[in-house]
């Protein structure tokens, strides 16, 4: 038996208010049988989370900036890079 986790409620709430955005591999889950299909499948699935833990503190954050400047190749990729307007 598949389980039926609290943010598929959600995932079903939108699709009634036609809140989703359907379009391109998406646009044949406008048609009900195989946007509950499709739902099944989500139902059915194992699914593994992985998240890594947070920073812990602006040492941290600072520590990281600092190891991706040095691994950054080359001054255009370090001016380019989202960190760079952290950087000023």
């Amino acid at each position: 038996m598949c389980r039926k986790l609290s943010h598929y409620t959600r995932l079903e709430e939108l699709y009634e208010r036609r809140a989703l955005i359907l379009e391109g591999n998406c646009a044949a889950l406008v048609d009900r049988a195989l946007f509950n299909d499709f739902k099944h499948r989500l139902y059915c699935k194992e699914w593994v989370v992985y998240a890594k833990r947070p920073f812990g503190g602006p040492e941290h954050v600072f520590q990281y900036l600092a190891l991706l400047i040095q691994i950054l190749p080359s001054p255009s990729l370090l001016r380019s890079s989202p960190a760079a307007s952290l950087l000023g």
